[in-house]
């Protein structure tokens, strides 16, 4: 009996995707980092922008994401909705498939 496509099981490959964003570069990312590896992101994606509106770096870790990858982010709430798959959830870090 083999795993469907929606089944979390059928992912052998999958990958945790942290994303890391301040604002200014003053700011340090440190605490970020730290939380993004101590919740196993294999591979963290760090953004330092002043803009509200052009998340180059977030949207990168987007397109990458493949079925049954997870993107964290430490706090989701200062990350502006860019499109429908950009979580929108708050508290930190927040996994989501």
């Amino acid at each position: 009996m083999g795993s469907s496509a929606g089944d979390p099981a059928a992912y052998s490959n999958t990958v945790r995707i942290g994303y890391a964003r301040v604002s200014g570069r003053t700011q340090d990312h440190q605490l970020q980092l730290d939380a993004l590896a101590a919740a196993d992101c294999r591979d963290i994606v760090i953004e330092t922008a002043s803009t509200r509106t052009d998340r180059p770096k977030l949207r990168q870790a987007l397109a990458v994401l493949k079925p049954g990858d997870t993107l964290v982010i430490y706090k989701p709430e200062r990350v502006r909705p860019l499109d429908e798959r950009t979580p929108r959830a708050a508290g930190g870090p927040t996994a989501r498939p």
